[in-house]
């Protein structure tokens, strides 16, 4: 028996909008996704299309695109998604960034930051 290469799930795509076409059939745009930096088509319908604008208002802005993802059984690669809903990422003023900083002082347990990072490189290392 032969599996399938393409497989559908539902999910959400974090990233950024790289370009918008909305002069196809359907319309779409693609994402640069935050974590592989990849592009992925987004395709929606037409009643999504203000959502979508609301989406382009800051430059800068990260969004979630939530969808049936179409991807890639061997390589995990996405080849597409059919947009479902579309939300900014919400953005942290410089205040409330900074109150991530020593939210979690024991995070590391008897380690101090330091040696927390230098076990946590060593244990990286290809020692072969």
């Amino acid at each position: 028996m032969k599996m399938e290469e393409e497989i559908n799930y539902h999910g959400t795509i974090y990233g950024a909008i790289h370009a918008l076409y909305k002069g196809g059939e359907p319309m779409y745009f693609q994402l640069r996704a935050f974590i592989s930096d990849a592009l992925v088509r987004c395709e929606f319908e037409v009643n999504l299309y203000k959502d979508v604008v609301k989406a382009l208002e800051r430059p800068t802005g990260l969004v979630y695109a939530t969808g049936l993802i179409t991807a890639n059984r061997t390589t995990r690669e996405i080849k597409a998604v059919s947009l479902e809903k579309i939300k900014p990422a919400p953005q942290l003023t410089e205040e409330e960034y900074g109150k991530f900083f020593g939210c979690a002082p024991d995070i590391t347990g008897t380690l101090t930051t330091e040696q927390y990072i230098d076990l946590a490189r060593e244990n990286g290392k290809d020692n072969s």
